[in-house]
Protein backbone atom coordinates (compact mmCIF):
# COMPACT_ATOMS: atom_id res chain seq x y z
CA UNK A 1 0.00 0.00 0.00
CA UNK A 2 1.51 2.97 -1.34
CA UNK A 3 0.37 6.42 1.43
CA UNK A 4 2.01 9.16 3.00
CA UNK A 5 1.35 8.29 6.57
CA UNK A 6 2.19 11.31 7.63
CA UNK A 7 -1.56 12.62 6.25
CA UNK A 8 -3.44 9.98 8.63
CA UNK A 9 -2.31 11.20 11.56
CA UNK A 10 -4.47 14.53 11.88
CA UNK A 11 -7.01 12.70 11.03
CA UNK A 12 -6.60 9.90 13.88
CA UNK A 13 -6.41 13.10 16.20
CA UNK A 14 -9.40 14.72 15.25
CA UNK A 15 -11.49 11.29 15.55
CA UNK A 16 -9.93 10.92 18.73
CA UNK A 17 -11.65 13.78 19.95
CA UNK A 18 -14.92 12.99 18.43
CA UNK A 19 -14.58 9.45 20.22
CA UNK A 20 -14.34 11.73 23.61
CA UNK A 21 -17.31 14.17 23.31
CA UNK A 22 -19.99 12.28 25.97
CA UNK A 23 -23.52 11.62 25.24
CA UNK A 24 -23.00 9.81 21.88
CA UNK A 25 -25.50 6.98 21.57
CA UNK A 26 -24.18 3.29 21.44
CA UNK A 27 -24.53 3.82 17.69
CA UNK A 28 -22.73 6.87 17.40
CA UNK A 29 -20.03 5.56 20.10
CA UNK A 30 -19.61 2.61 17.34
CA UNK A 31 -19.09 5.09 14.62
CA UNK A 32 -16.81 7.07 15.90
CA UNK A 33 -14.78 4.05 17.37
CA UNK A 34 -14.52 2.28 14.03
CA UNK A 35 -13.81 4.98 12.37
CA UNK A 36 -10.99 5.96 14.71
CA UNK A 37 -9.54 2.25 14.21
CA UNK A 38 -9.24 2.48 10.71
CA UNK A 39 -7.52 5.44 10.79
CA UNK A 40 -5.09 3.84 13.55
CA UNK A 41 -4.88 0.48 10.49
CA UNK A 42 -3.63 2.66 7.88
CA UNK A 43 -1.07 4.12 10.17
CA UNK A 44 0.20 1.00 11.12
CA UNK A 45 -0.49 0.68 14.50
CA UNK A 46 -2.70 -2.54 14.57
CA UNK A 47 -2.65 -3.25 18.18
CA UNK A 48 -4.41 -0.24 19.08
CA UNK A 49 -6.61 -0.83 15.80
CA UNK A 50 -7.82 -3.89 17.29
CA UNK A 51 -8.19 -2.73 20.88
CA UNK A 52 -10.67 0.10 19.64
CA UNK A 53 -12.30 -2.51 17.42
CA UNK A 54 -13.13 -4.66 20.67
CA UNK A 55 -14.51 -1.52 22.34
CA UNK A 56 -16.49 -0.63 18.97
CA UNK A 57 -17.82 -4.50 19.69
CA UNK A 58 -18.99 -3.80 23.03
CA UNK A 59 -20.64 -0.18 21.89
CA UNK A 60 -22.33 -2.03 19.26
CA UNK A 61 -23.74 -5.10 21.52
CA UNK A 62 -25.23 -2.28 23.41
CA UNK A 63 -27.33 -0.48 20.41
CA UNK A 64 -31.55 -1.58 21.37
CA UNK A 65 -32.75 -0.80 17.66
CA UNK A 66 -32.24 -3.33 15.05
CA UNK A 67 -32.57 -1.04 12.29
CA UNK A 68 -28.82 -1.45 10.71
CA UNK A 69 -27.29 -3.54 13.31
CA UNK A 70 -26.62 -6.47 11.21
CA UNK A 71 -25.05 -4.18 8.23
CA UNK A 72 -22.71 -3.04 11.21
CA UNK A 73 -21.41 -6.09 12.59
CA UNK A 74 -20.60 -6.90 9.27
CA UNK A 75 -18.56 -4.01 8.94
CA UNK A 76 -17.26 -4.59 12.34
CA UNK A 77 -16.31 -8.04 11.65
CA UNK A 78 -14.72 -7.34 7.82
CA UNK A 79 -12.56 -4.49 10.14
CA UNK A 80 -11.45 -7.26 12.44
CA UNK A 81 -10.48 -9.47 9.94
CA UNK A 82 -8.62 -7.07 7.98
CA UNK A 83 -6.67 -6.39 11.32
CA UNK A 84 -6.07 -9.84 11.79
CA UNK A 85 -4.41 -10.53 8.69
CA UNK A 86 -1.80 -7.59 9.24
CA UNK A 87 -0.58 -9.23 12.57
CA UNK A 88 -0.51 -13.26 11.40
CA UNK A 89 -3.67 -14.60 12.56
CA UNK A 90 -4.83 -15.52 9.51
CA UNK A 91 -6.51 -18.74 10.43
CA UNK A 92 -8.63 -16.88 12.71
CA UNK A 93 -9.20 -13.98 10.22
CA UNK A 94 -10.57 -16.62 7.50
CA UNK A 95 -12.70 -18.66 10.34
CA UNK A 96 -14.64 -15.16 11.28
CA UNK A 97 -14.36 -14.13 7.33
CA UNK A 98 -16.35 -17.17 5.59
CA UNK A 99 -19.45 -15.97 8.54
CA UNK A 100 -18.86 -12.33 7.78
CA UNK A 101 -18.97 -13.11 3.58
CA UNK A 102 -22.51 -15.19 4.55
CA UNK A 103 -23.99 -12.55 6.46
CA UNK A 104 -23.05 -10.08 4.01
CA UNK A 105 -24.76 -11.46 1.49
CA UNK A 106 -28.03 -12.13 3.29
CA UNK A 107 -28.35 -8.36 4.00
CA UNK A 108 -31.20 -6.57 2.05
CA UNK A 109 -29.84 -4.33 0.06
CA UNK A 110 -26.63 -6.17 -0.44
CA UNK A 111 -23.77 -3.90 -0.10
CA UNK A 112 -21.83 -4.87 -3.44
CA UNK A 113 -18.74 -2.75 -2.34
CA UNK A 114 -18.47 -4.01 0.42
CA UNK A 115 -19.50 -7.61 -0.81
CA UNK A 116 -16.12 -7.35 -3.28
CA UNK A 117 -13.56 -5.86 -0.51
CA UNK A 118 -15.01 -8.93 1.44
CA UNK A 119 -13.80 -11.27 -1.13
CA UNK A 120 -10.46 -9.42 -1.09
CA UNK A 121 -9.91 -9.56 1.91
CA UNK A 122 -10.93 -13.74 2.38
CA UNK A 123 -9.25 -14.56 -1.09
CA UNK A 124 -6.21 -12.66 0.50
CA UNK A 125 -6.62 -14.69 3.86
CA UNK A 126 -7.17 -17.97 1.80
CA UNK A 127 -3.67 -17.19 0.16
CA UNK A 128 -1.90 -16.40 3.37
CA UNK A 129 -3.18 -20.19 4.44
CA UNK A 130 -2.23 -21.91 1.31
CA UNK A 131 -5.71 -22.50 0.07
CA UNK A 132 -4.96 -21.02 -3.56
CA UNK A 133 -7.35 -22.51 -5.70
CA UNK A 134 -9.56 -20.97 -3.12
CA UNK A 135 -8.20 -17.51 -2.87
CA UNK A 136 -8.31 -17.75 -6.65
CA UNK A 137 -11.68 -18.38 -7.04
CA UNK A 138 -12.11 -15.72 -4.30
CA UNK A 139 -10.37 -12.73 -6.83
CA UNK A 140 -12.50 -14.08 -9.29
CA UNK A 141 -15.69 -13.19 -7.64
CA UNK A 142 -14.48 -9.98 -6.30
CA UNK A 143 -13.42 -8.91 -10.15
CA UNK A 144 -16.97 -9.65 -11.04
CA UNK A 145 -18.19 -7.33 -8.49
CA UNK A 146 -15.98 -4.62 -8.91
CA UNK A 147 -16.82 -5.09 -12.85
CA UNK A 148 -20.42 -4.76 -12.17
CA UNK A 149 -19.87 -1.66 -9.99
CA UNK A 150 -17.25 -0.04 -12.04
CA UNK A 151 -17.06 -1.63 -15.82
CA UNK A 152 -13.55 -2.85 -17.00
CA UNK A 153 -11.30 0.34 -16.78
CA UNK A 154 -10.77 0.93 -12.70
CA UNK A 155 -8.56 0.72 -10.41
CA UNK A 156 -9.67 -1.69 -8.43
CA UNK A 157 -10.38 -4.13 -11.22
CA UNK A 158 -6.58 -3.86 -11.91
CA UNK A 159 -5.66 -4.63 -9.06
CA UNK A 160 -7.91 -7.87 -8.33
CA UNK A 161 -6.70 -8.88 -12.15
CA UNK A 162 -2.77 -8.25 -10.47
CA UNK A 163 -3.67 -10.53 -7.42
CA UNK A 164 -5.14 -13.35 -9.70
CA UNK A 165 -1.93 -13.22 -11.86
CA UNK A 166 -0.31 -13.39 -8.79
CA UNK A 167 -2.25 -16.85 -7.35
CA UNK A 168 -2.06 -18.02 -11.67
CA UNK A 169 1.47 -17.75 -11.20
CA UNK A 170 1.63 -19.64 -7.60
CA UNK A 171 -0.21 -22.16 -9.12
CA UNK A 172 1.96 -22.85 -11.69
CA UNK A 173 -0.13 -21.67 -14.61
CA UNK A 174 1.94 -19.15 -16.18
CA UNK A 175 -0.32 -18.69 -19.37
CA UNK A 176 -3.10 -17.85 -17.30
CA UNK A 177 -0.83 -15.73 -15.18
CA UNK A 178 0.40 -13.64 -18.17
CA UNK A 179 -2.85 -13.13 -19.61
CA UNK A 180 -3.99 -11.63 -16.54
CA UNK A 181 -1.56 -9.17 -15.62
CA UNK A 182 -1.61 -8.02 -19.57
CA UNK A 183 -5.06 -7.22 -18.71
CA UNK A 184 -4.17 -5.53 -15.66
CA UNK A 185 -1.53 -3.42 -16.80
CA UNK A 186 -3.28 -0.92 -19.78
CA UNK A 187 -5.80 -0.01 -16.81
CA UNK A 188 -3.63 0.54 -14.68
CA UNK A 189 -1.61 2.92 -16.88
CA UNK A 190 -4.90 4.80 -17.34
CA UNK A 191 -5.98 4.73 -13.99
CA UNK A 192 -3.47 5.58 -12.02
CA UNK A 193 -0.79 6.70 -14.43
CA UNK A 194 2.34 5.53 -16.12
CA UNK A 195 4.78 6.26 -13.02
CA UNK A 196 2.59 4.82 -10.57
CA UNK A 197 4.48 1.88 -8.39
CA UNK A 198 1.62 -0.77 -8.97
CA UNK A 199 2.63 -0.16 -12.87
CA UNK A 200 5.91 -1.03 -12.60
CA UNK A 201 5.36 -3.92 -10.31
CA UNK A 202 2.65 -5.88 -12.86
CA UNK A 203 5.55 -4.71 -15.83
CA UNK A 204 8.03 -6.89 -13.59
CA UNK A 205 6.08 -9.68 -12.84
CA UNK A 206 5.09 -9.74 -16.93
CA UNK A 207 9.00 -9.46 -17.71
CA UNK A 208 9.65 -12.72 -15.18
CA UNK A 209 6.82 -14.38 -16.70
CA UNK A 210 8.49 -14.19 -19.92
CA UNK A 211 12.27 -14.69 -19.41
CA UNK A 212 10.76 -18.12 -17.75
CA UNK A 213 9.49 -18.64 -21.46
CA UNK A 214 12.46 -17.87 -22.76
CA UNK A 215 10.78 -14.61 -24.52
CA UNK A 216 13.19 -12.47 -24.09
CA UNK A 217 13.07 -10.01 -26.55
CA UNK A 218 8.99 -9.15 -25.15
CA UNK A 219 10.98 -9.06 -21.76
CA UNK A 220 13.32 -6.80 -22.86
CA UNK A 221 10.72 -4.26 -24.22
CA UNK A 222 9.43 -4.28 -20.50
CA UNK A 223 12.54 -3.87 -18.65
CA UNK A 224 13.36 -0.80 -20.95
CA UNK A 225 10.33 0.84 -20.19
Amino acid sequence: VYRNLGLFRPSAELLKEAVAVPGKTPTGEFNALLALAKSHYELGNYAESERLLRLAAKSLGEVTESAGRDANEVKLNLAIAETMLRVDRSAEALASLEKTYRAAKSLAPVDSEQLGRILEVLAEANFYEGNLSVARENFGDALQVWMSLYGEVHPRVAFVLSQIGAVEYMLNRKSAALLSYQKALPIERKTLGQKHPNVAVTMNNLARIHLERREFKEAETLLDE
